[in-house]
């Protein structure tokens, strides 16, 4: 088995720990789109939970790790018009139903209220925390590099510019999901 790529040199920073004070916590492993399952899932699971024993957003903490094909999930618009991360991803935008060419997980869709909890900017700012795997951006860093014929290093850090506001990367998924359980989390695979 081939040796990992070396990362270019990055400051990690795992302080998203302290945040999960909840008597009940979670982690969602997400290595593929399968359409937002992770999100469905972490939103499940705190909607339940906060009914069920009503309870507020602190007490129930998920914690979203992105990685593998999953990447574009944590990408914005730009990225996603500019690279055809729609086509590349299979997914489709609801309201026109060709290729999506911006992330349908960020934003809420104002014509569907039924889904609006489901988006990245609602439960980030409802305090989830969604990390993402520096080594699958690398990772696709490569792969677009090759496409576009830039320089793989060059398009890694485009990439790390346009990750959703509020998202952090981990040197891996492994390691944020591995650091999530250290932080109590239960694992939920999510695709």
């Amino acid at each position: 088995m081939p040796a990992a790529p070396a990362l270019p040199k990055l400051e990690f920073d795992d302080a998203w720990t302290n945040g999960l004070t909840g008597k009940y916590r979670a982690v969602f492993d997400s290595p593929e789109v399968d359409e937002g399952t992770a999100l469905f899932n972490a939103y499940a699971y705190r909607k339940e939970f906060k009914d069920v024993y009503k309870l507020g957003d602190a007490d129930v903490n998920a914690v979203i790790v992105v990685r593998h094909r999953a990447i574009p999930m944590i990408l914005d618009d730009t990225m996603w018009a500019r690279y055809k991360l729609g086509e590349t991803t299979r997914i489709k935008d609801p309201a026109t139903g060709k290729w999506a060419v911006r992330n349908p997980f960020w934003k809420a869709d104002p014509s569907n209220k039924e889904y609006g909890d489901l988006a990245l900017e609602t439960m980030l700012a409802q305090g989830v925390v969604v990390l993402g795997c520096a080594l699958a951006t690398e990772g696709m860093a490569g792969m677009i590099a090759s496409r576009t014929g830039d320089k793989p290093d060059a398009m890694f850090d485009e990439l790390r510019r346009h990750l959703l506001p509020s998202v952090m990367l981990q040197p891996s998924g492994i390691f944020a999901v591995m650091r999530a359980q250290v932080a109590g989390c239960h694992y939920m695979r999510s695709t």
